[in-house]
């Protein structure tokens, strides 16, 4: 956004990606705040390929399924 927010997403359709995708976010979020001192973002968010409810995980990464996405 111009005023400096972002947010981060991540999308994995296989079984069983979200520790690795999760793990790459917080990687990304971390290196963004350091490199450029910039704000961290206003989200981290997985979308995975699979139906169910959304959480946040305890490292606070969001979790999305994409039939959540659906209308």
């Amino acid at each position: 956004m111009e005023d400096g927010e972002w947010a981060a997403i991540e999308i994995k359709l296989g079984a069983r990606q979200e520790d690795a995708a999760a793990k790459g976010l917080i990687e990304l979020r971390d290196a963004m705040v350091a490199e450029k001192h910039g704000k961290p973002p206003k989200a981290l968010i997985v979308v995975l390929g699979h139906s169910g409810a959304a959480y946040r995980r305890k490292d606070g990464v969001l979790v999305c399924p994409i039939s959540a996405l659906m209308p």
